[in-house]
């Protein structure tokens, strides 16, 4: 048994904190659930170690994610078949080929048959089952409609895939671009520009001064490498670490929003993400300020989170989503517009997904613009680099004709 320091907000949106001894993170979240709180975040004391935000996952173990899709779709097929959970997940686990995955379906599986819900069996695997998941699974079992949320959750978790695969090929282009830049430029610097050294020697002649200067820059590169890779390989772990610090984090999120061509991008996906997340809980009938509360787990971003701990202070006044996104600038006005339309006719759940789907089409076309921004930016750099290179190496060489005869 453990201590544990946790945050918790009550059916009236109001945010409760205190310590409670329990097993583990399920054990707690069962406890105060039936002191009608819901879990938000908890630290393990006691020398245990913290634990994470719902929606945070476990660096160095996660499951990917698209073996926990695989097995959702094929849960789905195994329960609509009228095969017990527990047999379904057990013939699932026997087929995966990700071991650490493997070993969790077996532990889920026993679990179950020990008795243990569903929700709270899923709940003791967040490398593999984030909160929403738990939380959709949970929704499931207390409707009787377990196979049909799973089907939710198939939908949102292959929402995340393609929002993630669509960041990693953004993010992979300039990538490639800059990479093949420093390249071409190590190449001139470090194999090209040393062989007109001893031209230039054999002659005595004088070197324009940028001449010079490339010429020790190549020496330097060419003879302190090693230096070099241990500074940049310094100054990433030194990054890395204050980045750990909360208030860095939280100040590095709001510049990324104020760059041109990234901003946008990142608006985009992240707006996305939180309205999908939202419309699968709503929809699922997930109480609107746990449904809040899960999105904010699920956020990575400190300008996001501070949007939604505002919009479930309006919620829980009773003044709507509406009345809070009117106030944000993240938030077009026709979006707010449908939201608030939405809460009187009853159709929020739709009205967040067709805005989540607006929000993915916006990501598409700010990709298509950053690619279209950075390209002539990364050739305009590389030419100018390259040419500038070259210039210094034949001034001096065309002056070495006036210097022989």
């Amino acid at each position: 048994m453990s201590v544990f320091q946790y945050s918790a907000m009550d059916h009236a949106g109001k945010q409760v904190s205190g310590s409670l001894e329990a097993g583990d993170e399920a054990a707690l979240s069962k406890e105060l659930t039936r002191l009608g709180l819901f879990l938000v975040e908890a630290e393990a004391m006691e020398g245990s170690r913290p634990l994470r935000l719902p929606g945070e996952r476990r660096k160095r173990k996660d499951v990917p994610l698209e073996d926990v899709i695989l097995f959702t779709k094929q849960l789905i097929l195994l329960l609509k078949s009228s095969l017990p959970i527990v047999q379904s997940i057990d013939s699932l686990a026997m087929q995966q080929k990700n071991l650490a995955f493997r070993k969790i379906l077996y532990m889920l599986s026993g679990d179950l048959t020990r008795g243990l819900p569903p929700s709270q069996s899923f709940a003791r695997h967040p490398e593999a089952f984030d909160q929403v998941f738990v939380s959709l699974v949970s929704a499931g079992e207390a409707s009787g409609r377990l196979p049909e949320l799973l089907a939710r959750i198939e939908e949102y978790l292959n929402f995340q895939s393609e929002l993630k695969h669509k960041v990693r090929t953004a993010l992979m282009y300039p990538a490639v671009l800059a990479s093949v830049s420093f390249v071409v430029i190590m190449f001139l610097m470090v194999f090209v520009l040393p062989t007109f050294v001893d031209i230039f020697n054999q002659f005595d002649a004088p070197l324009p001064w940028a001449t010079r200067v490339l010429l020790n820059l190549s020496l330097l590169i060419r003879g302190w490498w090693w230096l070099g890779a241990l500074l940049v390989l310094g100054a990433g772990f030194q990054v890395k670490r204050w980045l750990k610090v909360p208030q860095n984090q939280a100040r590095v999120d709001h510049w990324m929003l104020a760059i041109p061509i990234i901003g946008p991008m990142v608006d985009a996906v992240l707006l996305a993400r939180m309205l999908r997340t939202l419309s699968v809980l709503v929809e699922s009938r997930v109480p609107i300020l746990k449904a809040l509360a899960l999105t904010r787990g699920a956020t990575q971003h400190d300008y996001y989170r501070r949007l939604l701990d505002k919009i479930s202070d309006y919620v829980s006044e009773g003044r709507g989503l509406a009345a809070a996104m009117y106030e944000s600038a993240r938030f077009p006005r026709s979006v707010s517009n449908m939201v608030a339309t939405a809460q009187r006719t009853g159709n929020l759940p739709e009205v967040l997904k067709l805005s989540a789907d607006h929000y993915q089409k916006e990501l598409d076309k700010a990709i298509q613009n950053a690619f279209s921004a950075l390209e002539p930016l990364f050739i305009a750099v590389l030419s100018v680099t390259v040419a500038t290179i070259v210039l210094c190496v034949l001034q001096p060489i065309m002056s070495l004709g006036s210097i022989v005869n």
